[in-house]
């Protein structure tokens, strides 16, 4: 409120900001109208359709997020298989992969 004080004083233009609980209850009234809608929009759609949306939301053959995950698996699958460069520091204790790169975790 300070700063609108000071806004108005300087001839500026006042932010209209959200308090605390009107962003829950905006929130809860943008969820309400949404889950009205989507309701409504189920009565509509035949239920074969329906369980094809959801059939086709639901598993990841069609994604193309799914093709992407499994080309950079597989690269880094590749890249776990190729020898790696030892520098002669490392030439003594040797080359720990962590567990995230199919390694072991060591407990000293």
């Amino acid at each position: 409120e300070e700063k609108n004080k000071m806004q108005k004083e300087n001839n500026k233009p006042t932010v209209a900001r959200l308090q605390g609980s009107d962003k829950t209850y905006l929130y809860l009234k943008f969820i309400t109208t949404y889950f009205k809608k989507a309701d409504k929009a189920k009565l509509i759609v035949s239920k074969e359709r329906l369980n094809g949306l959801k059939e086709r939301m639901g598993s990841s053959t069609n994604k193309a997020s799914a093709a992407e995950i499994e080309k950079k698996l597989d690269k880094f699958r590749k890249s776990l298989n190729k020898k790696q460069k030892q520098v002669t520091s490392e030439l003594a204790a040797g080359i720990e992969k962590t567990a995230r790169m199919s390694g072991a975790v060591f407990l000293r």
